[in-house]
């Protein structure tokens, strides 16, 4: 804030007199100790009581503020210096180091300018000074109150982004500790840890994030170069999370909770989310291998996203496809030996009475409630189970094959014309 000067811009200090700059400099020690007192007074945050040698600093940083504020008075200085600026910058990154906001030292700032400017009016009336001359210490006062807030305000605002890339980067290291195989020590995963600012949970589960289209892969390879990779979305600080690149994973804790997940609900699209198993944090790389897996399945189509295209899948959902699709052949025989009389059947009706069989073997051959997982009437269910008796014969109850069957089922299921 400035006053206007033969039609220029002036610092308020170029414009006091010079017998009141000099009155003010005599008295400034009190007028330090006044503004001291008022701050402990109305900060109490900021007296020091168990603290005498933050007391004697602080004592000494009021007066040097007075002081520099003394000798710009007259002068024509056009800011406040360097070096007290810097001095104010780093009582903002200190409060941040705290983990405090600016509250308690703005309103520091703001007794101090209430005190000075009291101090001031008593000392322009003791000394019969002009009006003027009051008016223009006045604006000195809320010129240094900006100014040095402005200063405490930047250094906490240069410490929080500090602080913001550190705790990334130690976030990021903890992360990949926890993913190595063979597993690290516990003690250097609690060090990385404590330097993360991230409690270690009991138990954990890795988390896959990747943006698909509807039917559940990826953009075709040439669509890639035309389209902006999508942001990945906010997470909870409690979910350690590398952001990087398009295959955004973490690790998210205690993932059995009480209530779910609900942060992992409504992610936005085309962002689809997979959990691997829950364990121990010996064990992140084993839940982060299957977590890749289910992903792969997803992407490839053989593992559905359900019904509205769910956001979230998780491994323990499908188990016998995972295990299935391990070795891609296995699959295919295991199809041929059991699923023979279904695979010379048009591929329509095949995908019918296969889905129908899973069904009935998941029901206990059931038919009202296979029939109403399959959102058909009961009489639909017996006429189809005639029909796989005629293609499977004996072999359709036989109590020996039916977890066999039930596999080759679910993958044949998942990708009915991997025969082609």
């Amino acid at each position: 804030m400035t006053l206007m000067a033969s039609d220029r811009q002036v610092p308020p200090w170029s414009l006091v007199p010079p017998q009141a700059a000099a009155l003010l400099r005599r008295y400034q020690a009190d007028l330090a100790t006044e503004i001291f007192d008022e701050v402990r007074a109305q900060v109490p945050e900021y007296a020091w009581r168990e603290a005498p040698e933050r007391r004697a600093e602080m004592a000494e940083a009021t007066r040097r503020t007075v002081a520099e504020f003394a000798n710009l008075m007259g002068g024509p200085a056009p800011t406040w210096p360097r070096h007290l600026l810097e001095h104010f910058m780093e009582a903002g990154a200190e409060e941040a180091r705290a983990g405090r906001g600016l509250e308690l030292l703005q309103a520091a700032l703001r007794a101090g300018a209430r005190a000075a400017l009291r101090w001031l009016a008593v000392q322009s009336e003791r000394l019969r000074l002009p009006g003027e001359v009051y008016r223009v210490f006045a604006e000195m006062v809320f010129t240094t109150l900006d100014e040095l807030a402005a200063a405490a305000a930047e250094g906490h605002r240069r410490e929080l982004a500090r602080q913001g890339g550190d705790r990334a980067r130690h976030r990021t290291r903890l992360l990949s500790l926890l993913a190595t195989e063979p597993p690290v020590a516990p003690e250097v995963i609690a060090d990385a840890a404590a330097q993360a600012g991230w409690a270690v949970p009991r138990s954990m589960a890795v988390l896959l994030l990747a943006p698909l289209d509807e039917a559940g892969g990826r953009d075709a390879p040439e669509d890639w170069a035309q389209r902006e990779e999508p942001a990945p979305p906010n997470l909870p600080a409690e979910v350690l999370m590398d952001g990087r690149g398009s295959r955004p994973w973490g690790i998210v804790p205690d993932p059995e909770r009480p209530g779910g997940l609900p942060f992992l609900a409504d992610l936005p699209a085309p962002w689809v989310a997979v959990l691997g198993p829950t364990v121990s944090a010996r064990e992140v790389g084993t839940s982060r291998y299957w977590a890749q897996q289910t992903l792969s399945l997803v992407e490839r189509g053989l593992i559905p996203r359900g019904p509205g295209r769910r956001p979230v899948i998780s491994w323990a959902d499908h188990l016998p496809t995972l295990v299935l699709f391990q070795r891609p052949e296995l699959p295919r025989m295991m199809a041929r030996r059991l699923l023979a009389p279904l695979l010379r059947l048009r591929p329509r009706e095949a995908e019918r009475l296969g889905l129908t069989l899973l069904t009935c073997l998941q029901h206990g051959f059931n038919v009202k409630n296979a029939a109403r997982a399959l959102h058909v009437h009961p009489q639909t269910v017996r006429y189809r189970i005639h029909r796989l008796q005629e293609l499977f014969g004996q072999d359709l109850h036989a109590a020996d094959r039916r977890l066999e069957m039930e596999m080759a089922l679910h993958a044949w299921l998942a990708d009915p014309f991997f025969e082609e």
